[in-house]
């Protein structure tokens, strides 16, 4: 197999012509029956073509539809493994051969070969069986080596606890350069280990449980970096952590609040930045944090799971920290909310964070937002369906779209900060009323205020909060005779600005009396 541009053959991708070598291997096709064989397409090649061939030419056009599926190769994360494109191959009247283009990403992740499927189904529609499939397997080109955690006596099943065994397993991959440790599905109890940057813990269908009566500082997976300069990436992919809070004693008085399941962190004395990336990792039953960012990172988060965490799915707490976060399920009956905001400076003093979540559902616990000057958080499609949402963002930028807020109940911890620039777009915001009470109560859903709990400075100048294409709506009712509006600002150096939204029954209007500098078009 060839990479493109080495004796090639032209293929149109959508809108990229790209020259691309066909592979060496065939996929033979006798009359509509597809065998099923296996690929190996180095991580490097970019576009591939994958030739077809019948068994017989026909005597007319024929041709069949196709798609790609993963196994263990992903292609709906930030950094795909293979592009996903449905097509069609075709066959002119008397030819037997024909292509299908693939295109595979290089990315500089240490990983084991993950495989797709090339799965060909009838032109006419979908099939309930495949005609036919093609089994790719993409050879990683960033690892060292792959190690097997059994080779250092890490077996599933085991009643003892193994994070021994695990970590000389791990620091062996690290002496190694950017190997790869492999752990057989199972459950295993891991009490607290530590992942050298670059290395990369694969661990699909495994699940660690938290031994009973850990220390109070235990961090069940922690990735730190130290140095000037940026990490080589790390990767977690697969695992499964179950904290056994209700096993650990006393926390809810905030007694565990520093064992969290997974810490990510860089040095805030030297600046050298630790990158990482965790796929389909589920972190549950926790006394503190699931996934608690620290200053100085580049984390990047493809389907986290989250549920039963005492305090958020998912704390991003230091400065000149990159996260990006990608379909972040956060089910909980109580907590497993979300904070994006440093209070731990970074190298140079650095509050600074930049933040895209996407495709985020936060069941239960709050989500807390503070952004300081130089900052940009970006959410989309962020859907709560408890109380609260909180805002803090006196400096830097913040862009919601196309998601669901649960504001309230009303009072000093639910309402936001003097915003500086913040637009919300195509958004649902449900106000959650205050408790019933004998006597009438206003209120609006959202009331600013100039206090701020961050521990950085405001950005100098006029603070504007907009609104366009959303709607507010009560949820519960208060009492008969309150009165609530959908915003007050006594704020003047911050103007507020609702355009093309809606406002729900139960609403007396849209700002309250001394709203300063509110505006509302049609």
């Amino acid at each position: 197999m060839m990479a493109c541009g080495q004796q090639a053959s032209a293929a149109v991708i959508g809108l990229v012509l790209c020259a691309c070598a066909p592979l060496t291997d065939e996929v033979f096709i006798p009359g509509e029956a597809i065998v099923s064989p296996r690929l190996r397409i180095d991580e490097s090649a970019g576009v591939v073509e994958v030739p077809v061939r019948l068994a017989q030419p026909r005597d007319r056009d024929f041709s069949l539809a196709y798609h790609l599926v993963g196994i263990d190769a992903q292609d709906d994360c930030q950094e795909p493994d293979f592009g996903a494109a449905d097509g069609r191959v075709e066959w002119m009247a008397g030819t037997s051969e024909a292509f299908v283009p693939i295109w595979i990403a290089d990315d500089d992740l240490a990983e084991r070969d993950e495989r797709f499927e090339l799965r060909f189904e009838a032109a006419g529609g979908p099939s309930v069986t495949p005609l036919g499939t093609v089994e790719i397997a993409i050879a990683d080109n960033d690892r060292s080596a792959v190690l097997d955690a059994s080779e250092w006596g890490v077996r599933p099943g085991v009643a003892d606890e193994q994070s021994a065994a695990l970590q000389a397993a791990l620091d062996h991959a690290a002496e190694l350069g950017r190997a790869v440790v492999v752990m057989a599905p199972g459950a295993y109890q891991i009490s607290s280990v530590s992942l050298s940057p670059g290395t990369t813990l694969s661990a699909h269908g495994v699940t660690w449980h938290r031994p009973a009566l850990s220390a109070a500082t235990t961090v069940s997976l922690r990735v730190q970096h130290a140095g000037t300069e940026a990490s080589p990436r790390t990767l977690v992919e697969g695992l499964t952590i179950h904290g056994q809070r209700e096993e650990q004693g006393a926390y809810r008085d905030h007694q565990l609040d520093d064992a969290h399941l997974v810490v990510v962190s860089g040095d805030p004395e030297q600046g050298g930045t630790v990158r990482a990336t965790l796929e389909r990792v589920a972190l549950t039953s926790g006394t503190s944090s699931g996934l608690f960012v620290g200053p100085d990172s580049q984390v990047t988060v493809c389907h986290l799971g989250a549920s039963e965490l005492w305090r958020d799915a998912l704390t991003l707490y230091g400065g000149e920290t990159v996260l990006r976060v990608r379909d972040l399920d956060a089910t909980a009956s109580q907590g497993t909310g979300l904070w994006l905001g440093a209070r731990l400076p970074a190298f140079g003093d650095s509050y600074r964070v930049d933040v895209e979540l996407e495709d985020v559902h936060a069941g239960a616990g709050d989500v807390e937002v503070e952004v300081s000057e130089g900052s940009r958080v970006s959410l989309r499609r962020l859907t709560m369906t408890e109380p609260t949402f909180r805002l803090d963002a006196q400096g830097g930028s913040v862009r919601i779209e196309d998601s669901v807020l649960a504001l309230g109940p009303p009072g000093l911890l639910t309402s936001w900060t003097a915003p500086h620039d913040v637009e919300i777009t195509r958004t649902s915001l449900l106000a959650f009323a205050p408790a019933p009470s004998e006597t009438p109560v206003t209120s609006a859903a959202i009331s600013l205020r100039s206090l701020s709990f961050s521990p950085a400075p405001p950005s100098p100048g006029t603070g504007h909060l907009g609104f366009v294409d959303c709607r507010f709506e009560q949820a519960g009712k208060g009492g008969p005779e309150d009165t609530v509006y959908a915003i007050t600002n006594p704020l003047a150096n911050t103007s507020v600005t609702v355009a093309s939204s809606a406002l729900g029954a139960g609403f007396t209007d849209w700002f309250a009396p001394e709203c300063s500098g509110c505006v509302q078009t049609p």
